[in-house]
């Protein structure tokens, strides 16, 4: 059964018991106060028709005729019949239902007669308190509830509580039907949104009126955006990754152009340094199954102890052939062995990407020089500089943050990503890294 049929079934029942029962206390209410009010009418009556009786006892100028006309005046319900002796039981004056007016039971609905109910009849004695003049005998219907009138009464406040009760059912219905249909029309929008999240598909988040598919609705806008964002970290994961292919590549490229060009002979140093690249890329192949397994890369940081010299000699004759061929130069001003103690993979893919970028921004006969020094405080400073085209000072801000590339690098291939991941690597390291630049003098790492 849909949302929307319940919450109809459920407004109808709840509408009949709460009009049914409004109906029945309110009638019963009603119904009291009538026949209150018609007993105390009874009663006025009776005192008037007593009150005219003495009088006309006593009046003997009074005929028949005109006793009668006086006491048709309260046949009235629950009076039926009157009649008046005098004190030797002659019949003075009768008047009944025969002389009632037929107007009062033209009701096709209501055909109630003399005989639907029974009759009791009232004895008074008319007299002064001393002498007694006559009686009067006062017919009526043995309950004044069963009168004509209450009866009537009784009829109309039934027919117009169905009535009222008929009027505010349909009302709560189409009030129903129409909250129904919004609500199963939020539900459903909703559900479609579940499946747009799950389908990966655009979503367009329009707000319930109702709070509790509102909060529904919060909660998926909620996961949908911190989906995006994962998707969003697993795309700039992977392209981190693939970046950092991309460097081991082109040395293990440039050694084996410049062998086939006769530039260099595979030498133990040579073979060295293209070991060493197969060995990165076999590194960053294992961490990209990682990342597809589990959707995420670790963060785990490898710390060990080694030589910093011999580390940025590797890298720099890596990229002596691809420098050689361009006609600049890279040189390593220091060779001063320097035990440190950090994580070789991480520090090594931070040299080749400003190494990277240095070779990307440099001209024919720029200069490269990678240098170090070790503080006293056991501090390790290593700067990588060019006199390439430089970085304008309103980006220098920006040269991190990921795929932001400077204006005038557009026209150099690059997708941005070097220079952020050197710097997320430098923060998982715990270190930092800073930059100094003049357009068309140079940059400094």
């Amino acid at each position: 059964m849909t949302v929307m049929r319940q919450w109809l079934i459920i407004l109808v029942i709840s509408a009949i018991f709460s009009v049914a029962i409004n109906s029945i206390l309110f009638g019963a209410l009603v119904n009291r106060f009538y026949v209150d009010y018609s007993i105390e009418n009874y009663n006025e009556h009776i005192a008037q028709v007593v009150a005219f009786s003495k009088n006309a006892l006593q009046d003997l100028s009074l005929t028949r005729r005109q006793m009668e006309v006086q006491l048709e005046t309260h046949l009235q319900d629950p009076i039926t019949r009157i009649r008046l002796y005098n004190i030797e039981g002659e019949l003075l004056a009768d008047v009944g239902r025969e002389f009632f007016p037929m107007s009062m039971m033209s009701s096709r609905m209501m055909r109630y007669s003399q005989d639907d109910v029974d009759e009791e009849v009232d004895y008074f004695e008319i007299g002064d308190g001393s002498v007694d003049f006559g009686y009067l005998n006062v017919t009526r219907y043995s309950s004044i509830g069963e009168s004509f009138k209450t009866r009537r009464f009784t009829y109309s406040l039934v027919t117009s509580s169905l009535v009222s009760f008929g009027i505010v059912l349909c009302v709560i219905i189409i009030v129903g039907v129409f909250i129904s249909r919004r609500m199963s029309k939020d539900l459903r929008y909703t559900a479609k949104l579940a499946l747009d999240i799950e389908l990966g598909d655009k979503t367009d988040f329009v707000r319930s009126g109702v709070k509790e598919i509102r909060t529904i609705q919060q909660s998926l806008e909620m996961l949908n955006s911190r989906l995006k964002l994962k998707q969003k970290s697993r795309k700039r994961t992977i392209d981190e990754m693939v970046h950092q292919t991309r460097t081991p590549l082109t040395i293990i490229r440039a050694h084996l152009e410049g062998y086939e060009d006769g530039i260099i002979d595979f030498k133990k140093d040579e073979i060295t340094t293209c070991i060493n690249q197969i060995e990165a890329i076999t590194s960053i192949l294992s961490s990209m199954s990682e990342v597809i397994d589990t959707d995420e890369l670790s963060e785990n940081v490898d710390y060990e102890s080694f030589d910093i010299s011999v580390m940025l000699k590797q890298i720099v004759d890596g990229f002596h052939i691809q420098y050689k061929r361009k006609r600049v130069s890279l040189t390593l001003a220091n060779t001063q062995r320097a035990n440190i103690y950090s994580d070789r993979n991480k520090l090594s893919q931070v040299i080749y990407n400003l190494l990277s970028n240095a070779y990307k921004y440099t001209r024919s006969n720029d200069k490269v020089v990678v240098d170090y020094t070790l503080e006293p405080n056991a501090d390790l400073v290593i700067k990588v500089s060019d006199t390439g085209i430089g970085i304008a000072e309103s980006d220098l801000s920006r040269v991190f943050e990921a795929y932001f590339r400077c204006e005038n690098a557009m026209n150099v291939q690059g997708d941005g990503i070097g220079l952020y991941i050197a710097f997320e690597s430098i923060k998982k390291l715990g270190g930092t890294i800073a930059v100094k630049s003049k357009l068309d003098i140079g940059t400094e790492f």
